[in-house]
């Protein structure tokens, strides 16, 4: 199953964990916020699987960034290692 945009970045949102995320999402519009917020509560036992594919579109995608995107990149990488025990 092909995930959405918002989906993916709902299991952004929960591998970041709640203080995290909450920084993250204080940077969006509210509607972006509301659109997340569904999504984040309509996911369902989401397979670790798509979370990994989730970390890893994210990574490839600031890491042609600058050094502060691959920081954060490698930073949420950890964080979702972490947090998946």
């Amino acid at each position: 199953v092909e995930l959405t945009d918002i989906e993916k970045a709902a299991i952004l949102m929960i591998s970041l964990g709640e203080d995290d995320a909450a920084e993250v999402l204080r940077h969006l519009g509210p509607k972006e916020v509301q659109k997340i917020g569904v999504a984040m509560s309509n996911l369902d036992n989401v397979a670790q699987t798509s979370v990994e594919s989730v970390v890893s579109d994210f990574m490839h995608l600031v890491s042609d960034q600058t050094g502060i995107g691959q920081f954060a990149g490698k930073m949420l990488r950890q964080l979702v290692v972490l947090r998946a025990g």
